[in-house]
Order: structure tokens, then C-alpha cells, then sequence
């Protein structure tokens, strides 16, 4: 009689530690990386380097208009 309760209660403690100290969905805030579709973008003035462009700036946003845009943005040019 004491046998059965006693596992019972072993796997009842063992599977409720393995739980314990798991964060739920709730409590981990989302992280976005960049913006979301739909939210407009900052303008980005550059300033050329190289050629005809040395020396002039612009806002890149600005000049693409309403067409899609991909940025990319090197750290060392190899």
C-alpha cells in the first residue's frame, strides 16, 4: 500500500522540479531586430567618399522614394 504512493509521489515531485525555474511566454519580452514591416524608417544622411560623390551628402531614404530598400552596412571593405 505505501510502496505505490510513495513512487507516485517520487514522480510527482521529480517531474514538478523539472518544470520549476522555466520562464513562461508571458514573462520574456519580445526582441525585434530592426524595423517591422510597416513602420517607417529614420532618414539616413551619408556622406560620399569615393569619385563623383566625395564630399556630397544626401538622405539615402529619401532618395530611394517609395521604391523597396536594402541597406547593407560593411564594417571593413577586404
Amino acid at each position: 500500500m505505501w510502496r505505490p504512493l510513495c513512487y507516485s509521489l517520487a514522480l510527482v515531485v521529480g517531474f514538478g522540479t523539472l518544470t520549476w525555474g522555466q520562464e513562461t511566454e508571458e514573462s520574456t519580452p519580445e526582441i525585434f531586430s530592426g524595423p517591422q514591416a510597416g513602420e517607417r524608417l529614420v532618414s539616413l544622411k551619408v556622406k560620399g567618399v569615393y569619385g563623383e560623390q566625395a564630399g556630397k551628402s544626401w538622405d539615402v531614404l529619401e532618395k530611394a522614394g517609395d521604391q523597396p530598400k536594402l541597406l547593407i552596412f560593411l564594417h571593413k571593405r577586404t
